[in-house]
């Protein structure tokens, strides 16, 4: 049996989640190398680097695990708002069995951890409490203006002719970096996980 896919796992469970995803992420980063598409790295590598700094928190705040869920049920009550379902595909998702039941559902969960003083929390602020500001300035901020569509990307790689067609070269090398980035991060990622669990099993022992 595997790890449940409750959203309402324990702390032990989102450890284990976490790193189980950026293991998944590192390997798509990989196979994305392997298959000559650098261009797609970037974002795949930054959905890595939001998932460590998740287990940051999760080490430095025992109810990192709170705000999790808080994200969570926002996001829920922020899919396909009334003024997004005129569109044909998002009025049929809208208008499916149990959507809208769902989506109260969430909405009461989330009222609940407002009450208790959870707000939303910028990502940048996550890096910052867990003293990982420089990462976020120095490796996401960029990464994330290079992995979404628009001239960033291209003027960070260089257009030559081949042929008759035009493209685009330089990431490749980036690609590179990442792939090191990503390793340096999974390894960090692996010994919070163990530092945890080390931590739990000699609580245990001693109780």
């Amino acid at each position: 049996m595997g790890v449940s896919a409750s959203p309402y796992l324990n702390r032990d469970g989102l450890f284990v989640g976490f790193l189980i995803s950026m293991t998944e992420l590192a390997g798509a980063i990989l196979a994305l190398e392997a298959n000559q598409c650098p261009i797609a790295v970037p974002p795949v590598f930054r959905a890595l680097v939001e998932e460590y700094i998740h287990l940051e928190n999760l080490k430095n705040f025992p109810d990192y695990q709170n705000q999790l869920y808080f994200d969570y049920h926002l996001s829920w009550t922020r899919m396909i708002r009334p003024e997004s379902a005129g569109m044909r595909m998002l009025g049929e998702i809208a208008a499916s069995d149990g959507f809208q039941e769902k989506r109260a559902a969430h909405n009461q969960q989330l009222q609940e951890l407002k009450k208790e003083g959870y707000s939303d929390l910028p990502l940048e602020r996550r890096f910052a409490r867990v003293d990982q500001a420089h990462l976020y300035d120095g490796l996401y901020r960029p990464i994330s203006q290079d992995a979404h569509p628009g001239i960033q990307h291209i003027l960070s790689s260089t257009v030559d002719r081949d042929e008759d067609t035009f493209v685009l070269y330089g990431r490749e090398e980036s690609s590179r970096h990442l792939i090191m980035g990503a390793a340096s991060l999974l390894v960090a990622g692996h010994e919070i996980v163990q530092q945890y669990l080390a931590t739990k099993e000699a609580s245990r022992q001693v109780a």
